[in-house]
């Protein structure tokens, strides 16, 4: 803030030099007059010299006294007066003339001369005392105006005196309250929650004490560093969420935004203002799988009916088998046995279907969006609801073979679908009749669309608007959420589609959801190997926690020669001292993971990990998927059946032969 004395510097200067112009005029004026009174009063001295003189000359004429020196006395009077401007040219040479005539003798001549030459004098002196007057007037008139100058000037001082002393304490004030003001803005801008930071050509020149405990550094230790450098390798400078690496290297969401430009230290500068939006990121994240596990939670009773009838024929044959071979009764002809024996295995293959789906629902994924085949997802997410639509509805299913894959999150893709059939499904419920539910997918234009349409209520009118807002729901106290469709919607347009509701009520519902064609094939997903084969026998390795599970696939494989090693740490030790054609290797593991034996193997530099088979119950962690996604093995599901076994075997051996 400028000092109030230099902001009206002009007009002081400008006010003072009125002033002073004012003073000199009244000077000059007052000068002029001096002059003029001094120069009348000398011309009528010259005129009061003369008439004395003219009096001693007239004296002389008319001889009333004896005076030698009155005409010379006469010609010094008018000679002066001459000089001095006093008389009229006329005047002087009528004078003049008069003396000259009186030097002569000529006595009325002179005498008349005389007298007209003092009425002239007397006239002029008349003029001029009359003039010297008017002078005095004005000087004394001059005198009161500048007094009376003098009084308002110095009034005029004493007034901006004061002025400018409240002027400056008003300055005094300002400047105050402007340092007070700077003061609690700083500290508001350090204890903002938010990061705050001023930039100049991209580097720090200012960091609040938050944006120094969002990146895990010290006060100060930001100004002058680029801000890039603190990004992550392929983050740049701009508007929106940026990702950070603090000094431990952890990876923060920033969110950023850019305010109007400003000065600091009279440059100007950027002012960015820097959010930290991870944690909100991963409750986001957890709210959308708090989402799918309540869609689960939904369906829970279903699930656990759906799987405990498949167990229940499982047990029984198991348990009559295990009769039979106990009593060393003879087996029933080979038809029922084989049909128990198939009933096992179709209810092991129902049961891990189930159990697949529920895996991807509920489990944690990350955010990558990648390359997704449509129909996995769309049948998964058909048996986890198979239970509460069986009894529904009947449903239809059109997946064509030529589908394109879409880009999405499969566990996210997953939850969508799975919300869009439980709301179908308590639809149903609710119209009291068993309905019919079709699933549609197809491929038009630039989309590829999936249509899921009911033949329930429909949503009422005031409703229709409604149904993506948060926490809005038509359902009973305990029945919902209100957020399985807003997230959905949230879902797939995250992803680059959209989603949509047609309904009119008593004629039931249609979602349209529709997804963008993803670039490029799907990564390859864990899957079970399939058919029989035989082949020449082997040596395998089983590494696995679970002896029971080794024991299994020891008696599959009991035409070959297969070693059983518990645990990752005992299956290195085999290795060390074995080679082996195929090793079926658990990939999660308390001790040594597959995936420590993988980098064992790799490591040797012998081209045994190639040798290796992985088996997995599906409790990936995002390490585990990142493995497996990086790998070229062989991955096999549990349950597994004895052909799908013994033909990897087949295959690994064939390809170690070559």
């Amino acid at each position: 803030m400028r000092s109030i004395p230099r902001r009206e510097t002009w007009a002081w200067r400008v006010g003072g030099l009125l002033a002073i112009g004012l003073i000199l005029a009244l000077g000059a004026w007052c000068w002029d007059l001096i002059a003029d009174v001094t120069r009348l009063r000398s011309e009528l001295s010259a005129r009061v010299e003369t008439l004395i003189a003219l009096q001693r000359a007239g004296a002389r004429v008319e001889g009333v006294g004896e005076d030698p020196g009155a005409f010379a006395a006469l010609e010094d009077a008018v000679d002066a007066m001459e000089r001095a401007g006093a008389a009229e040219p006329e005047l002087v040479a009528s004078i003049r003339d008069a003396r000259a005539a009186a030097q002569a003798g000529d006595e009325p001549t002179a005498l008349a001369g005389f007298d007209a030459a003092v009425s002239g004098l007397r006239r002029a002196n008349a003029g001029t005392s009359r003039t010297l007057g008017e002078r005095w007037d004005s000087l004394y008139g001059l005198a009161v105006v500048a007094l009376a100058l003098a009084l308002v000037i110095l009034v005029l001082l004493a007034l901006s005196r004061r002025l400018l002393g409240r002027l400056r304490e008003a300055e005094a004030r300002l400047r105050s309250r402007l340092e007070r003001t700077q003061e609690d803005f700083r500290a508001m801008i350090e204890a903002s929650p938010d990061g705050v930071l001023l930039l100049r050509d991209g580097h720090v020149a200012y960091a609040n004490p938050r944006m120094a405990a969002i990146l895990d550094l010290p006060e100060g230790a930001l100004e002058g560093r680029a801000l890039t450098d603190l990004m992550a390798a392929d983050e740049a400078l701009g508007e929106g969420e940026r990702r950070f690496v603090r000094r431990s290297g952890e990876v923060r969401q920033l969110e950023l935004t850019r305010a109007a430009p400003t000065e600091l230290a009279g440059a100007e500068a950027e002012l960015w203002v820097a959010r930290d939006v991870s944690d909100r990121r991963m409750l986001e994240a957890q709210l959308r799988l708090a989402d799918r596990l309540a869609a689960v939670g939904a369906v829970a009773a279903g699930v656990a009916h759906e799987i405990n009838n498949p167990l229940t024929y499982i047990l029984s044959n198991a348990d009559a088998l295990a009769q039979q071979l106990d009593a060393r009764e003879a087996p029933p002809p080979g038809a029922p046995l084989r049909r128990m024996i198939d009933d096992i295995r179709e209810g092991a293959h129902r049961v891990g279907d189930v159990v697949k789906g529920l895996r991807t629902m509920s489990h944690p994924s990350d955010e990558d969006v990648s390359p997704v085949e449509l129909g996995p997802v769309v049948e998964s997410s058909l048996a986890i609801a198979r239970s509460d639509l069986s009894q529904r509805a009947r449903v239809s299913l059109s997946l064509p073979d030529d589908l394109p894959p879409v880009r999405a999150n499969p566990a996210r893709l997953g939850q969508v679908f799975l919300n869009v059939l439980v709301n179908a499904a308590q639809a149903l419920e609710e119209h009291g009749r068993r309905g019919h539910l079709e699933v549609r997918a197809s491929r038009r234009g630039e989309w590829v669309e999936v249509r899921v349409r009911d033949d329930g209520p429909g949503i009422p009118e005031h409703a229709r608007s409604r149904v993506f807002e948060p926490f809005f729901t038509t359902k009973p106290v305990g029945r919902g959420t209100g957020l399985g469709l807003a997230i959905s919607r949230q879902i797939v347009e995250g992803v680059g589609g959209k989603m949509e509701i047609e309904s009119r009520p008593g004629e039931g519902t249609e979602v349209l959801i529709c997804l963008r064609p993803a670039e490029g094939r799907p990564s390859r997903e864990p899957a079970t190997a399939a058919s029989d084969g035989a082949g020449r026998a082997v040596r395998v390795l089983i590494v696995d926690d679970d002896e029971r599970v080794a024991r299994s696939l020891r008696r599959m494989l009991r035409e070959h020669e297969v070693d059983v090693a518990v645990g990752g740490r005992a299956g290195l030790e085999h290795l060390e001292r074995e080679d082996y054609d195929v090793v079926f290797c658990d990939l999660m593991m308390p001790d040594v993971t597959g995936m420590d034996v993988h980098a064992h193997l790799r490591d040797e530099g012998r081209g045994r990990e190639d040798r290796l088979v992985f088996v997995t119950g599906g409790a990936f962690t995002s390490a585990a998927r990142a493995f497996v996604a990086s790998i070229d093995n062989l991955v096999v599901e549990k349950p597994f059946s004895a052909e799908s076994v013994r033909r990897v075997v087949r295959e690994r051996a064939a390809v170690n032969a070559t």
